[in-house]
């Protein structure tokens, strides 16, 4: 089963059980939003909760959120699961008095899907009765684990704050985090936050080891090995270029300095890194132009239309242009990085004044830090310098 219809068959299960469809947002928000992009569904349609009534009656919806995180750049086309991109399932409901219903109405999808109750792993917040509410609709006791978790689920400053459950599947040789049941419970009634994530269950249901090999992403695959790239970057310029595809889609076509055009630039810099001063030929990049179809298709949405053709064609000539120009940059870091006369390197000085990441340093020249005793960790996005 492949995301087009594991959404298919989350909007029937929807429909069939009283739950109200909800208009899906635009990846990228509207300029003047509080934030860039749509990273929740809930955030998408947030005013739902701006009264929590005490009487009110029970409010079920169902709809869908692609979402992206600017922030989850690392070990993207490295680890099977970082996917930065990414189609939200979810079930909101308000002024529930029966938490058991809504745990079995998730639990109940999957199995609608094909995932067995006995391959589920939870972990959740002991605050709440997450425990007793799994095992009364199926998940076996020994499959769930509480903790006191000092993150709370939050819905804005003035609303008040909930509590999470995270749902596993143990799959291969491991589990896949695959997603997340929140809850705020107040003056007697349960408000939930449902969250399934598309890729990751057709990844587990279509039986592949990692994202980039389900059906939605696949068919990229032989064009990129074909470009002039070396294979183990592969995974990560597919997965960047289908976020490149789907920016350009959701409303960003020119690239800028700052906002929103800066998050295209980005991604179109980091595509160029990896083909290391080579570029893409017009029969690739027409193949590449003709294949976006093929991506937003199998989300649901309607084509690129015609401007943004234009636009991705454009950017992949960006592309093309910046993978020389970093190129030329990096050979001045690097003989910066072999004057030994140089005692220091501050790698924040090196974004600001040659546009240089410094994650694209340690893949690059990981060989000559080692040899000059620099150790750097990136951990979520932060620099950590360590020198002897």
């Amino acid at each position: 089963m492949d995301v087009i219809e594991i959404i298919k068959q989350f909007y029937s299960y929807g429909q069939e059980n009283g739950f109200r469809k909800l208009q899906e947002g635009k990846v990228v928000r509207p300029i003047g939003s509080e934030t860039i992009f749509n990273m929740s569904a809930i955030s998408e349609h947030i005013s739902l909760f701006d009264m929590l009534s005490e009487t009110g009656y029970v409010e079920k919806y169902v709809t869908k959120q692609l979402s992206y995180f600017s922030n989850k750049l690392d070990g993207v086309g490295i680890n099977r699961l970082t996917n930065p991109m990414e189609v939200g399932l979810s079930f909101l409901v308000k002024n529930c008095k029966e938490p058991e219903e809504m745990i079995y109405h998730a639990l109940a999808f999957l199995q609608s899907i094909g995932l067995f109750t006995h391959r589920i792993y939870v972990r959740c917040d002991k605050e709440l009765e997450y425990r007793r509410w799994y095992i009364k609709t199926g998940i076996p006791s020994e499959n769930i684990y509480e903790w006191k978790n000092i993150e709370k689920f939050h819905i804005g400053e003035q609303r008040p704050t909930g509590n999470y459950s995270y749902l596993y599947y143990k799959y291969l040789n491991g589990v896949v985090p695959f997603g997340t049941i929140a809850t705020i419970y107040r003056d007697g009634n349960y408000h939930f936050d449902v969250v399934f994530y598309a890729e990751r269950l057709a990844m587990i249901l279509e039986e592949k080891e990692s994202i980039w090999r389900i059906s939605e992403i696949n068919f990229l695959l032989p064009v990129v090995s074909s470009l002039p790239i070396d294979f183990l970057h592969v995974n990560r310029f597919v997965l960047l270029f289908r976020v490149l595809v789907l920016l350009i889609h959701g409303g960003i076509g020119e690239i800028s300095n700052k906002k929103q055009g800066y998050f295209l630039k980005k991604i179109i810099r980091e595509l160029a890194f990896l083909l290391g001063s080579k570029t893409i030929s017009n029969l690739s990049k027409k193949k590449l132009v003709d294949l976006s179809s093929n991506l937003v298709h199998s989300l649901g949405y309607t084509d690129l239309n015609i401007q943004q053709k234009r636009q991705l064609e454009e950017s992949i000539e960006k592309i093309n242009y910046f993978s020389i120009d970093i190129a030329k940059r990096l050979n001045k870091v690097e003989n910066m990085l072999r004057n030994q006369e140089i005692n220091s390197i501050d790698f924040r000085k090196l974004k600001d004044e040659y546009g240089i990441f410094h994650e694209w340093i340690v893949a690059k020249y990981s060989y000559i830090l080692k040899d000059r005793g620099i150790h750097i960790e990136i951990k979520n996005g932060i620099l950590f310098e360590f020198s002897p």
